[in-house]
């Protein structure tokens, strides 16, 4: 078979091989096996032998298979009459495409151009537009990291959605929801829903003006992130919205059905940070945790709810306490103790992260050093794991003689004798579900 051939005219290597087909060697190594490729081998019977192949071998093979020409169209200058024999089968297949796509008009993807949100099919061809008249809206970068689910950033914290392309009411149809964020901070506070087509159908705006102590606090909220979940198991998705107040402590916790209605609404006096739902009591049904931070009590904190019953305020006293609203009706309510660490560099313990783990294990994580808190699924602090970050922060300040603990079991025993749970009237020490009755402040 090989009469014609000369040394000459011989590629001995994989290599050789792909710089005169213009591939690289494993495009080469696949066409042998799926398209059969002339490779020969030293010894025929072994896959791991020496290859070598013959130029008129391949520009045979090169010349026959339609199937290669069709995937490698540029294989070689020399061959590009090959090209024009299939410019009319190739201009046929892409009208095809163009007139059969059921895709075209679903929405799939997005971009920001100056204050436009831009909607995007799965070939990113635009759908539709929407003009917010906002000119320092967040760039498509900004809702890039905030879009469809929660995602880490470089300090292990969770950025929420900002923007999600759903089926909302379980109709076959994308709808999409749209947070209005800018860069100034300001003007964040709208959530829009819009069909497929682009129609506006609701639009919901976070926050309002409310007293808490004697000091009022302004409707200017940002909506930190969104979730989407179908809480009643019926198919039809509601829509989680957490927002904070543009200066100060208040925060609300909103649950919309895929109609826009409210219903469900809580307030806290600190920072809401992250979410999970976790099927706690094992009857098919979810509960709804939710972490941040309590500013009365300086520190961070974790509740629990029953996603179809979202109510009330968190446990508060003083100037932390809304007079308008009534006692909240979350199934816990924890706070987390702070540590000495956090408390000599005047820093917060707030719970920025809530995992759950395979083991049963809700693994509450702290923005400061990272201390992972872990419950079990009956609210139960069972362990307490410290960060790099904390251990190092721990150290300097040992060192410099501004703390005087020690890393040891001892200091995990303190921490974790140190959480309180609110029972609806007083402050505990042990895992205990709320009795709902008027807050009491923390001892």
């Amino acid at each position: 078979m090989a009469d014609n051939n000369t040394l000459q005219d011989r590629f001995s290597t994989w290599k050789e091989i792909a710089v005169y087909l213009d591939c690289d060697v494993r495009t080469c190594q696949r066409w042998e096996r799926k398209l059969g490729l002339p490779i020969h081998r030293l010894d025929p019977d072994s896959s791991k032998t020496r290859v070598f192949a013959y130029k008129n071998e391949l520009d045979e093979w090169l010349k026959n298979d339609l199937q290669t020409k069709f995937s490698r169209i540029n294989i070689r200058k020399k061959k590009a009459k090959y090209f024009f024999l299939l410019i009319p089968a190739a201009l046929f297949f892409l009208l095809v495409l163009l007139n059969m796509n059921p895709g075209s008009s679903v929405p799939f993807n997005f971009d920001i151009k100056g204050s436009s949100l831009l909607i995007l099919n799965e070939t990113n061809s635009k759908l539709w537009s929407f003009d917010t008249g906002l000119s320092n809206l967040c760039s498509e970068k900004a809702y890039r990291e905030h879009f469809q689910e929660k995602r880490s950033d470089n300090m292990g914290a969770y950025r929420l959605p900002y923007l999600m392309i759903k089926d909302l009411d379980k109709d076959g149809k994308k709808e999409v929801l749209f947070t209005t964020q800018t860069r100034d901070e300001l003007q964040k506070g709208l959530l829009i829903c819009f069909d497929h087509k682009g129609k506006k159908l609701w639009e919901f705006k976070s926050g309002k003006a409310l007293k808490f102590g004697t000091a009022s606090y302004s409707s200017d909220y940002r909506i930190r992130g969104i979730a989407v979940y179908d809480i009643n198991g019926n198919g039809s998705r509601e829509i989680i919205v957490i927002s904070t107040n543009r200066n100060f402590f208040p925060s609300q916790l909103v649950i919309l059905n895929s109609k826009g209605e409210l219903i469900g609404e809580f307030w806290n006096s600190g920072y809401l940070m992250d979410y999970d739902f976790v099927d706690l009591n094992m009857d098919k049904g979810v509960e709804l945790i939710v972490s941040g931070m309590n500013n009365e009590y300086n520190t961070g904190c974790i509740m629990v709810f029953d996603p179809t019953d979202i109510r009330g305020a968190s446990p508060q006293s003083g100037e932390y306490l809304c007079q308008e609203l009534k006692p909240g009706s979350e199934k816990y309510y924890i706070l987390i103790p702070p540590t000495d660490v956090e408390n000599c560099i005047c820093l917060r313990n707030m719970i920025d992260v809530l995992e759950t783990l395979k083991n049963q294990i809700i693994s509450a994580i702290s923005g400061v050093g990272q201390i992972y808190y872990e419950f079990n699924f009956d609210l139960e602090l069972i362990n307490v794991k410290f960060g790099d970050d904390f251990e190092i922060m721990h150290r300097k300040l040992l060192s410099e003689n501004k703390i005087t603990s020690e890393l040891n079991k001892d200091y995990k025993a303190r921490l974790m004798q140190g959480l309180l749970y609110y029972d609806g009237q007083k402050w505990v020490s042990h895992p205990t579900a709320i009795r709902p009755t008027s807050p009491t402040p923390a001892r």
